[in-house]
């Protein structure tokens, strides 16, 4: 098994080789302390943004589920509101 020094010098290099992306989609999801819970996305282009929202994720939502409603709502309605 190797070393985990090994492993990170062994990730950041395979990860170094890849080409640039085209497109980054960053997402946030986060709850209240009230429960309620929200969602927020932004795409870029070429380092460009090009869209970004955001959508209440509900009532009472977990993390975990605020994240991925944000996520699902970049993926499912990115260009509803255009920058």
């Amino acid at each position: 098994m190797a070393l985990p020094a090994a492993r990170l010098l062994a990730a950041t290099r395979t990860l170094a080789a890849l080409p640039p992306a085209d497109i980054h989609l960053w997402t946030d999801g986060s709850v209240s302390a009230n429960g309620d819970g929200g969602a927020g996305y932004a795409i870029f282009v070429h380092g460009t943004l090009r869209v970004a929202g955001a959508s209440p994720a509900g009532q009472g939502v977990s993390e975990p589920r605020a994240e991925a409603i944000a996520c699902l709502v970049a993926v499912i309605f990115p260009f509803q509101k255009s920058i």
